[in-house]
């Protein structure tokens, strides 16, 4: 609500802040990631030895925005941000 009042932009590190009233937020897309980690569990299940799968990070992210609430703070979202973005309300 400060944000909003004070037309702050508040920017968060997760999609249900997003949801709660954030502008946007570049979170894990946990449908990737569920199957980059399926992918795998598929090579250990098939006998590959887990100590011969290099270590992997996790690239599976997404840009969230809530239109409303970047309104309600001041922020234009842009066009090309938008189309690629899942929107919250």
């Amino acid at each position: 609500s400060i944000a909003q009042s004070e037309k702050l932009p508040l920017f968060v590190g997760d999609e249900g802040s997003v949801k709660m009233g954030a502008v946007a937020t570049i979170g894990i897309n946990y449908r990737q990631l569920g199957v980059a980690t399926a992918k795998l569990a598929i090579r250990i299940f098939n006998g590959e030895k887990p100590g011969n799968i290099p270590v992997v990070t996790g690239d599976a992210t997404q840009i969230i925005i809530n239109p409303s609430a970047a309104k309600k703070q001041g922020v234009d979202i842009p066009q090309d941000i938008s189309a690629i973005a899942k929107i919250v309300e």
